[in-house]
């Protein structure tokens, strides 16, 4: 048995005439169902629908077609569009993003590390090696709400008062904070909630790789992280500890 995630020319030469079963053939409806409910459920795409349908059924064709069953990448590729969308990209715009995102993963994380915004890059930097020192020391990643801990100084711990929050300052700060990771870190860091009830989330929501392969890129370019953040003093164990 050979498996690829790609259909790589020396295996279709090799096993033309051999039964196989492509990925593809077997998630293309699964991806088109997710395109057509986290895309074009989208309000803007909704309106572009109405004057340009046939731009639109282009976009979620190339999407689905350049996916080759990588359901993954679909989800990454999905997101930077809806980011488009909200930055106020026309459907153009939406289709070059398409065509420029690599169809290997790898090189589609660094092609969406390397669109990071400037101004977010140095508090996704942050919390990516804050996921990362976690990840080292546990194989539980830290709680949504310990990212409040990122932007204050680690040694306030020892002298802060002690205090119980209300549930709806933790509410509020588990938001914040969700909203922070998402619209910083371009889609490789994620929120999992172990549980439904919202005013569990502070204890139920917690930081996590969007898929194992991130946190194997991120770890190739911690040097990177590290070198981009010891100016400011970031230290990702003190602030762990802290948390």
């Amino acid at each position: 048995m050979v498996v690829s995630s790609r259909p790589e020319p020396i295996f279709v030469e090799a096993f033309r005439d051999c039964p196989k079963l492509r990925l593809e053939d077997l998630s293309s409806g699964d991806i088109l169902e997710y395109i057509q409910s986290e895309l074009c459920g989208n309000r803007r795409i909704k309106l572009m629908s109405e004057t340009e349908p046939a731009s639109v059924k282009n976009l979620v064709k190339s999407v689905t077609k350049k996916a080759s069953g990588v359901f993954l990448w679909v989800v990454l590729v999905v997101r930077t569009l809806l980011g488009g969308l909200a930055d106020g990209s026309n459907l153009a715009e939406l289709q070059q993003i398409t065509d420029e995102c690599p169809q290997e993963l790898l090189q589609l994380y660094e092609h969406m590390f390397d669109r990071m915004h400037k101004r977010h890059r140095s508090q996704a930097f942050r919390m990516f090696l804050f996921a990362l020192e976690s990840k080292s020391l546990s194989s539980q990643l830290p709680s949504v709400l310990q990212l409040s801990f990122l932007d204050e100084d680690p040694w306030s711990a020892i002298s802060a008062p002690i205090k119980r929050l209300s549930a709806e300052e933790l509410k509020n700060i588990v938001e914040l904070n969700e909203d922070r990771l998402l619209s910083r870190c371009c889609g490789l860091l994620t929120v999992k909630s172990e549980q439904d009830q919202l005013s569990a989330k502070a204890d139920a929501c917690r930081l996590d790789f969007l898929h194992r392969t991130v946190a194997d890129f991120l770890d190739t370019i911690k040097p990177l992280l590290v070198e981009n953040t010891q100016n400011t003093g970031f230290q990702s164990d003190l602030c762990l500890a802290a948390s």
